[in-house]
C-alpha cells in the first residue's frame, strides 16, 4: 500500500515536472520538441507497434510483478515508475526530421511503394517474433534504458531486411539523416526519462528477478509513422499513417 502511494505521489510530481519543463522551454524560445545533439530536431519516427493481445496480457502481469520488487532508483522513485506504458510498446525502425507536409507525403509514397516488397519478404505470412532476455545500453551499473531482446531467428532476420530496405529508400530521398541510419532494434521496457531523470541505475541488480519472467511469441502486423514525443493529453504517440504488413 505504501509503495503504491509513493508511486502515485511520484507520478503527480512527474506531471508537474513536465509542465515546468515546458514552461521553461517556452521562455528559452524552444518548442518543447526533442533535439538530437544540436542537429535538426527529430519530429517523427517509423515504428512497429506491439498490440498482440497475449503479449499485452503478459506485460500487465509483468508490471504487477515489478511493483513487488523492492528496488528504488537514487532513493527517489520505484523501478515500476519507469516502465513503458503497455499502449506504447513498439520497435523503432528509424527517427527522422520531417519539416513539411511534402516530406510526410513523400515518405508515405515510399512506404506504399515498398509494401509489395515487404509482403514478398514475409512470404505473405504473419511475422512472429520470440522474446529473449533483457539487456541495457551501456554499463550495467549505470543504465538508463532496459530493453527486451528478440531471438535472432528467421522472423527476426526478415524484420531486419524490411528495415534495411526501408532505410535505403529514405536515405536515397534524403528523408533520413545517415547519422540516424544505424539499425538498433529493441523494445524499450524501462526508461529513466519517463521520470525526467538523467541518472542511471544498476540494471544488473534486477536482472535475476525480471529475467525469470517469460514473454510469449507475438505477432507484428503493422508499421506506423508517428510523431516524436507523447501527446500530453492521451500519453500516446500520435499516429500519422498506419500500414498493414499482412
Amino acid at each position: 500500500m505504501i509503495v503504491k502511494l509513493i508511486i502515485l505521489i511520484n507520478y503527480i510530481i512527474k506531471l508537474m515536472q513536465k509542465y515546468t519543463d515546458k514552461v521553461n522551454n517556452i521562455f528559452k524560445g524552444g518548442s518543447g520538441n526533442n533535439y538530437n545533439g544540436g542537429r535538426k530536431k527529430l519530429t517523427h519516427f517509423l515504428n512497429f507497434p506491439i498490440n498482440d493481445k497475449k503479449f499485452i496480457e503478459t506485460f500487465y502481469a509483468f508490471t504487477d510483478e515489478v511493483k513487488k520488487i523492492n528496488y528504488w532508483i537514487d532513493n527517489s522513485f520505484h523501478i515500476a515508475e519507469i516502465l513503458q506504458f503497455s499502449t506504447n510498446l513498439h520497435f523503432t525502425l528509424c527517427v527522422m526530421n520531417l519539416q513539411s507536409n511534402d516530406d510526410i507525403t513523400k515518405l508515405n509514397d515510399i512506404i506504399l511503394k515498398l509494401q509489395p516488397k515487404i509482403k514478398e519478404i514475409l512470404e505473405n505470412k504473419t511475422l512472429v517474433l520470440t522474446p529473449d532476455k533483457f539487456d541495457n545500453f551501456g554499463n550495467q551499473n549505470n543504465a538508463k534504458v532496459i530493453f527486451l531482446k528478440m531471438k535472432e531467428d528467421e522472423s527476426y532476420k526478415k524484420l531486419i531486411k524490411i528495415i534495411e530496405d526501408t532505410m535505403a529508400e529514405l536515405l536515397k530521398e534524403k528523408l533520413l539523416d545517415p547519422a540516424d541510419s544505424k539499425i538498433n532494434l529493441h523494445m524499450t521496457i524501462f526508461n529513466t526519462t519517463f521520470m525526467n531523470s538523467k541518472k542511471g541505475f544498476a540494471a544488473k541488480d534486477i536482472y535475476e528477478t525480471i529475467n525469470k519472467f517469460v514473454f510469449p511469441p507475438f505477432e507484428v502486423n503493422e508499421l506506423r509513422l508517428s510523431k516524436m514525443g507523447l501527446n500530453k493529453k492521451t500519453e500516446l504517440y500520435d499516429t500519422i499513417y498506419s500500414y498493414s504488413l499482412l
